[in-house]
């Protein structure tokens, strides 16, 4: 059929057959309408003595007038078809006047016409198949210009997206150093809860990440959420990673990860596991970054960023390990110094970057603070810290990545695991 039709589209180079149904409809309307037209003449010459007298040999034939029009109308072989039909209706009204047939052969004023007829479809015909072939080609090699144009087009818009990232790269390279040194010295502390401060921070500077999660590994395969900057309700407290076969690929193979959105809406877009002496201890997650940035060089830059952080956190555990001692058997409780550099810490973390925290205060009814601690052990998360301060017996909570609407549900379980051995401090 693919045949059929290019063989066809040379025939009739001004129309377009897309099946054998469009192929039929058109050849059946070309003769119908020259049988119309030829009928119609003849009508005219049966029924009206003045056309009948003179049709032999008008000099402006009306069937040479239907040849040309169909000729031009529909190209070279609908020209001949309608000089073979125009040339039977003469020969008919030839006939008809009571002429002899060999006659008709003999004197050139009579066969003149049929060979008016033919050489008049056929020079017309071809007249229009030139014309429609020359628009066939000048709107085909237009529709490529058009595909040329828009792929330059697209190209156009690639290059200068590449160039605006490109330039943003450079610009950004002019001040590297400078930011190279800012996040060196922001990570430069011995507190580790502090570089967890600026890490949100350099991460929300540095590729306008929207939406942070910082995670710790527990014991259990749990990942316990320790900060959090951005959209804290879409946020899991919990997440159990060796159920999830991502994270725990994840922690396996200890790199940070760039996600598809397709395979997992809830997934963040980029990850990356906290390494203290190569084991890891949690993790940082980018949910959302303003669109434009979500880039394969906003990953290259979160990647450095992580590894500075990974850096400088083993070096404050190392340190804090070393010097900062609690002399407890459980690490969250703190000595009143430091429980009141970790206030302080969270205070800086409300007001940079809007992390909730909650903080209570309870007056402790005896002394038996091995129990009280052994209690809040199950009440309380790995993140949390507790201060007891013998001198005033008061016992201090802290509770970061909490909003005030969950303080309540803390007491709640607090005076539960106590009892009557504390009382809440407003």
């Amino acid at each position: 059929m693919a045949a059929s039709r290019k063989i066809l589209s040379k025939l009739f180079p001004g129309s377009e057959f897309q099946s054998k149904r469009d192929l039929m409809t058109s050849l059946t309307g070309i003769l119908l309408e020259i049988l119309l037209a030829n009928i119609a003449m003849m009508l005219f010459f049966f029924f009206i003595p003045v056309i009948q007298n003179r049709f032999l040999i008008m000099n402006l034939h009306p069937l040479l007038v239907i040849t040309v029009f169909i000729g031009i109308r529909h190209g070279y072989l609908s020209g001949l078809t309608a000089a073979l039909v125009t040339s039977a209706a003469y020969i008919i009204g030839y006939l008809y006047s009571g002429l002899d047939l060999v006659l008709f052969f003999k004197v050139f004023d009579y066969y003149k016409f049929p060979i008016m007829f033919f050489a008049a479809g056929y020079t017309t015909g071809r007249i229009r198949d030139t014309y429609s072939r020359n628009v066939r080609n000048m709107r085909t090699a237009n529709n490529e210009i058009l595909e040329e144009y828009n792929k330059l087009e697209e190209d156009y818009r690639r290059t200068i997206f590449m160039y605006n990232e490109l330039k943003e790269q450079i610009v950004g390279s002019e001040y590297s150093i400078f930011s190279l040194y800012e996040i060196a010295t922001s990570l430069q502390t011995t507190n580790p809860e502090k570089v967890y401060t600026e890490a949100i921070g350099l991460l929300h500077k540095f590729i306008k990440a929207t939406t942070i999660a910082i995670y710790t590994l527990e014991s259990g395969g749990y990942l316990r959420l320790k900060l959090i900057y951005g959209e804290y309700g879409r946020k899991r407290s919990s997440i159990r990673f060796v159920d999830e076969p991502k994270y725990l690929k994840l922690v396996e193979s200890k790199k940070p990860v760039r996600w598809t959105k397709e395979e997992n809406e809830d997934f963040p877009l980029f990850s990356a596991p906290i390494l203290d002496d190569n084991t890891v201890i949690g993790l940082i997650n980018i949910d959302e970054i303003e669109f434009e940035h979500i880039t394969e060089y906003s990953f290259s830059v979160f990647c450095v960023i992580s590894e500075w952080i990974n850096k400088a956190l083993s070096q404050a555990i190392e340190i804090d390990r070393t010097y900062n001692v609690t002399g407890v058997s459980w690490s969250n409780l703190l000595k009143k110094n430091q429980f009141d550099m970790q206030l302080e810490e969270e205070e800086i973390r409300l007001e940079k970057y809007g992390l909730p925290y909650c903080y209570g205060k309870y007056k402790m009814l005896h002394t038996d603070i091995e129990m009280t601690v052994f209690s809040m052990r199950k009440v309380l998360r790995s993140v949390d810290f507790v201060c007891y301060d013998e001198e005033t017996e008061i016992l201090e909570i802290l509770l970061p990545a909490t909003g005030k609407g969950n303080y309540s549900i803390v007491t709640d379980r607090i005076k539960d695991a106590l009892g009557e051995t504390v009382e809440e401090i407003e």
